[in-house]
């Protein structure tokens, strides 16, 4: 009789645990999305306008990789961190927004820079970060 109570018990345990949710993916837009820069938060770049010369501006590749597809167009934001950054804004420029491709997953967008006189004895530094939006949440993936 104790082992009819407990297949009882133990049927109505496994009827009330299942339930059935839809796994959402990256093409229903409705999952969260990360974006996060290729290189290393703690890595760096250096450019110098030595190597192109007569140039006055160069137009500078930053890689930018997304945690899934999307169906469509979708834009996204870099910003520069002033408290970290010793160059002026008339040193670069750089876009208000991006648009990352429909079916990528990596974005090649690109920074201006810009020479002037004080670069010949001066280093400049410009220190970026990807901004949160209502695409894409900043963050990486390191798995």
């Amino acid at each position: 009789m104790k082992s009819i109570y407990i297949i009882v018990i133990g049927a109505i345990y496994l009827l009330s645990s299942c339930s059935k949710e839809e796994i959402l993916t990256y093409n229903n837009n409705t999952s969260e999305r990360f974006i996060h820069f290729e290189k290393s938060e703690a890595d760096s770049s250096d450019v110098s306008f030595f190597t192109y010369p007569g140039e006055t501006e160069i137009n500078f590749p930053i890689v930018v990789k997304s945690s899934g597809f999307s169906n469509q167009n979708e834009e996204y934001k870099i910003v520069v961190m002033d408290e970290y950054t010793t160059a002026t804004s008339s040193d670069y420029k750089i876009p208000d927004k991006f648009v990352f491709k429909a079916g990528t997953i990596k974005d090649t967008c690109y920074i201006k820079l810009k020479y002037s006189s004080k670069l010949d004895t001066d280093k400049v530094r410009i220190v970026i970060k990807l901004a949160n939006n209502e695409n894409f949440t900043k963050g990486e993936s390191t798995y």
